[in-house]
Order: C-alpha cells, then structure tokens, then sequence
C-alpha cells in the first residue's frame, strides 16, 4: 500500500517538473519581451523648442518599425515637429553650419570630426552623414540622419530611424565613430542643419595652413643651414 503511494506521489511530481521544463523557457522570453517593452516606454524625454521627444505616435515611440530607408523622411518629421519647417537635402545651405567648412578628409567621420562639430550644434539639429557628401540624400549610398537630443563633454544622444525600428542611443564619441565608420562607413558629415545656423569656423583649415606655414618654414631655415656648411 504505502509503495503505491510512493509511485503516485513520484508520478505526480514527475508530470510537474516536466510541466516546469516545457513552461519555464515561455516564462524566461516573456521576462524579457516584458524588459524590452519596458525599456521602450521608460525612455528618457527630452523637451526641444515645446516639443517633447521622443514623440508618442506610431512609428516614432523607440522600438517602433519605421520602414526599411526612412531615416530621412523620419528626421523630416522630427524636426518639422521641433522647429515648424522643414529642411532641404542640398548642403551649403544658410541652415547648414558646415556650409564654410571643406570637403574631405576635413569632414570624415571620426571622433574628434564628430566632438568637434556636434558639440557646437543646438539640441534639434539634423545631422547628416553620407558616402558621398557632395551629391543629393536620395543617391544609393551608405547614408544616415539623426536628430540630435542631447551633448556632453563624452558624448551624444540621437533620435533617429535604422532599417528595422526607430531608436534613443547614446554613444561616446568614439562609439559614434566605431558606430558610423567602422560598422558601417558612412564616410563623411554632409550637413548640420537648423533654422538661423551660424557658419562653423573653419578650424581646419586654419590648422592645415598653420601646419604648411610650420613645414615650409623648417624647410627654408633647412636649405639656410645647409647653405651656411657649404659656404
């Protein structure tokens, strides 16, 4: 008697671990769907020009599908939201504050290309990165467009749209170049648009003509040296 008991009570608890085991992954995915859920929607806000961000509307909450290439259409939105107009593909505009800067190396995406131009931009600025930097947003190049939310001294917080879903990320500025050229290359900053944007100083160019001054300079004091022994 007290055996058939035994193997009941072993049955019943067998039934229930292998109820547990075929349960317990749907537990663990639903965790961490319910994680993911609650990381969309605890998202910082951010409050540019009266309009707080990110925007509550399908296809702008962080997380959302956008549609694959909408990057731009989705800055569109974003900063006609922030500032009541929208901006033009075409660089070099008066709303581009790179509209003095060079061409080239002068604005390849890098870390210090990326500090340097994002910091002097207003929170609300689009920011354009392209392959080519001279031809319109819509050529089929490695191209991207992000607003910009928030700076520090390390780094930055963008709002903008990937191939799959929009997104809030936060990078250093080394994450933006790793992110930006290395991952993908999305070569060079095209434009940095926003209403009234004041041209940015050309510091590079004042760096590679001081550094030209400097080498010509040593080359002339060189040959005046080299004179000087055959004299």
């Amino acid at each position: 008697m007290k055996r058939s008991i035994f193997r009941k009570l072993n049955k019943a608890v067998t039934r229930k671990s292998r109820c547990l085991i075929r349960i317990l992954p749907v537990m663990i995915l639903c965790t961490v769907l319910m994680t993911c859920v609650s990381d969309v929607y605890s998202a910082e806000k951010y409050v540019i020009n009266g309009t707080e961000l990110p925007l509550q509307e399908k296809g702008y909450i962080p997380g959302d599908y956008m549609g694959a290439g909408q990057c731009w259409l989705f800055a569109q939105h974003i900063y006609y939201s922030i500032w009541g107009r929208f901006f033009y593909q075409n660089p070099g505009s008066d709303d581009d504050m790179l509209r003095d800067y060079p061409l080239g190396e002068a604005r390849r995406v890098t870390a210090a290309n990326a500090r340097l131009f994002i910091s002097e931009a207003p929170v609300g600025a689009v920011i354009r990165i392209q392959e080519d930097p001279e031809g319109p947003d819509e050529l089929k190049t490695n191209r991207h467009s992000l607003i910009l939310l928030d700076k520090t001294e390390e780094g930055c917080t963008v709002y903008h749209c990937w191939a799959s879903y929009s997104s809030v990320s936060t990078y250093t500025w080394k994450e933006f170049e790793k992110e930006f050229r290395y991952t993908v290359d999305f070569g060079y900053f095209k434009y940095i648009k926003y209403p009234g944007a004041k041209a940015l100083k050309n510091d590079y160019a004042i760096y590679k003509m001081e550094k030209e001054l400097v080498i010509s300079s040593d080359i002339h004091r060189a040959v005046e040296i080299t004179e000087k022994k055959r004299n």
